[in-house]
């Protein structure tokens, strides 16, 4: 939960430049009551969805490696642009990211 340090931060940036937070729970043991309390206990703002197998195989194809936790930057489209993105306590270097991809 170190790289929670760095989110309000974060979703200044992202918000200043359109861009949403996407958050997805791959534990499977965790029960819903537990999942929404982390949510709302680490103040994560965003979209929250919980894997599935289609969603896994999607991620497989675009370089998801089971490695967690993983950060990716996703296309309005929902195609994976960046599949090895910088942490957000790397917040220049994500940054940088950011904004190359917005210049394509």
């Amino acid at each position: 939960f170190e790289e929670f340090k760095h989110n309000d931060e974060l979703k200044s940036y992202l918000s200043s430049e359109g861009i949403e937070m996407v958050y997805i729970n791959f534990d499977d043991n965790i029960d819903e009551a537990k999942w929404l309390n982390s949510i709302r206990n680490n103040k994560l703002t965003g979209y929250h969805i919980r894997e599935n197998e289609s969603l896994m195989r999607d991620l497989a194809k675009n370089g998801f490696n089971n490695r967690l936790p993983t950060y990716m930057i996703i296309d309005e489209q929902g195609e994976v642009v960046e599949s090895n993105a910088f942490r957000p306590s790397d917040k220049e270097k994500l940054y940088e990211q950011f904004k190359n991809l917005l210049k394509e």
